[in-house]
């Protein structure tokens, strides 16, 4: 039951999420800074847990 109410809860945030960035691609307010940060972040997390093998809930 939790992991149903877990799943549901991402799923909704999800979906407030893609249109929120449906809204921002109409109104053309792209914050370039915030989306590089964003993917350098995820780059380095996926490199870093190659690279020690520490970290990551899919094992």
């Amino acid at each position: 039951m939790i992991r149903l109410v877990l799943i549901l809860a991402c799923v909704i945030l999800g979906a407030v999420a893609l249109y929120k960035l449906f809204q921002a691609a109409r109104a053309r307010q792209w914050d370039w800074t915030g989306i590089a940060f964003a993917i350098a972040f995820v780059l380095l997390a996926v490199y870093l847990r190659n690279v020690t093998g520490i970290g990551g809930g899919f094992d």
